[in-house]
């Protein structure tokens, strides 16, 4: 009559079991979380066993084809050339595991997808809210494209006028945009873009500091053509060879030099003359 199942839980606990569950740690959900918010003492295991038991029930469901929430489609906003526009985001993240009795195990990629409606400073109107669809787990990039594609047909993705796919580039993700939002503009986000520039810069730098120190300061020109080529070649030693000065120091007992124009010996460490 109370609808209790092999955990002891009625349905309505075990709802709020499993909820507490994703939230943060099954440790924390036994012992502060669900106590603080309602009162219910349950151990860890419990909550671990009830929160899993309703991941695989949901893993059915989709795979079967069920989607979620009301199907309806969603008021997408406008731009500014007053188009209905809906997005469509995907990224991966490195999951941590432990290995039986705490050993070392290696990780996974998890896929986050998104369909959702973005606030356009175009658009008077205020999204509806919870304008969202997410997918989360450990996907296979084919299968989780089939059911983001159901849940984006679910709110009217196909009746906006312009679709927009954002990802961060990484592998795979475009071509799986491609191959199921074929239609979507598809577009690096700006955080990711910005990240990288900054690392290129970096890396500029430093170039720019080693060219400097261990070959312009060494060295007299003859003529412009000299210095192209001179520099053409500090560039090629840059790029092929000071890669591997580390191996061949280990072999010299941890020193090494390297040999600047004129013939010139340092061991690497001393003071480079305008450095």
């Amino acid at each position: 009559m109370l609808g209790l199942d092999n955990r002891t839980l009625s349905p309505a606990a075990a709802q709020v079991v499993s909820i507490a569950g994703v939230q943060t740690s099954f440790a924390q959900a036994s012992e502060v979380t669900l106590q603080k918010l309602c009162g219910l003492k349950v151990s860890e295991s419990t909550v671990e066993r009830v929160t899993e038991d309703a991941g695989e029930r949901l893993k059915e469901l989709l795979e079967e084809g069920e989607t979620f929430g009301e199907d309806e489609p969603l008021e997408w906003q406008r731009d500014a050339k007053g188009r209905t526009c809906a997005y469509v985001s995907l990224d991966a993240t490195g999951i941590r595991r432990q290995g039986p009795n705490g050993a070392q195990a290696e990780g996974r990629m998890a896929y986050v997808g998104m369909i959702y409606n973005a606030h356009s400073k175009y658009d008077e109107r205020v999204p509806t809210p919870h304008s969202v669809r997410y997918l989360a787990g450990f996907y296979e990039l084919s299968e989780l494209g089939r059911q983001l594609r159901r849940q984006a047909a679910q709110v009217g993705w196909d009746g906006a006028e312009q679709q927009i796919a954002l990802s961060d580039g990484g592998g795979g993700l475009e071509e799986f945009l491609r191959v199921h939002f074929p239609r979507a503009e598809r577009i690096l986000d700006f955080w990711h873009a910005s990240e990288h520039l900054v690392e290129q810069l970096g890396l500029l730098g430093r170039f720019r500091q080693t060219l400097k120190t261990e070959e312009v300061y060494w060295r007299l020109y003859d003529s412009p053509q000299h210095a192209r080529e001179c520099l053409a070649k500090s560039r090629e030693r840059y790029n092929e060879v000071r890669p591997h000065w580390t191996l061949d120091a280990s072999a010299r007992g941890g020193r090494r030099s390297v040999r600047s124009g004129g013939g010139v010996r340092r061991a690497e460490g001393e003071k480079v003359p305008g450095a």
